[in-house]
């Protein structure tokens, strides 16, 4: 069984951000091509500079159907090139795990709500079955920092999903 992770990166010149659109298919061109498959899952990480709706078109032109997750950056590197202004698309291939994801919103008003919320929507968005007998499961979470409740969160999401 295999599992790997190809990375792509595009940054905007260096007297401005640039396109979002382009930098999103860019990064995402280059993570495909070293991957050499079909994703399972993309990850983004990206300057809030950029039109955030417009490099999600970019990525997604790139990779079609394949769920995408991500959150924005102070800064964005991969393994030969850092920038601060720019587009990390990390795609994700394997035969031996499942991918589900989700949304929780309203962390900060009501946290047990926005982790159900989030558990629900792992239940229902599986995009890619666990293979028989797999038996792990792992949560990559994306959180707002600044909407508070950060342990809350966790503290939440492990009860929920049982590891708590």
């Amino acid at each position: 069984m295999t599992t790997r992770m190809a990375v792509g990166h595009a940054a905007g010149p260096t007297t401005g951000v640039g396109d979002g659109r382009e930098l999103g298919r860019k990064a995402a061109a280059e993570a495909r091509e070293r991957l050499g498959a079909d994703p399972i899952l993309g990850l983004v990480f990206a300057t809030s500079k950029l039109d955030l709706g417009a490099l999600a078109d970019g990525v997604c032109s790139v990779l079609g159907d394949t769920p995408v997750i991500g959150c924005s950056s102070a800064g964005e590197f991969v393994s030969d090139r850092i920038s601060d202004g720019g587009v990390a698309v990390s795609l994700l291939w394997s035969d031996e795990m499942g991918v589900s994801v989700g949304v929780g919103e309203g962390l900060r008003a009501n946290t047990t709500r926005a982790v159900r919320q989030l558990c629900g929507d792992f239940k229902k968005n599986v995009t890619t079955p666990a293979p028989q007998g797999a038996t792990n499961r792992t949560v990559l979470l994306l959180s707002d920092g600044m909407a508070g409740n950060g342990e809350g969160l966790v503290d939440n999401l492990a009860m929920e999903l049982g590891g708590g």
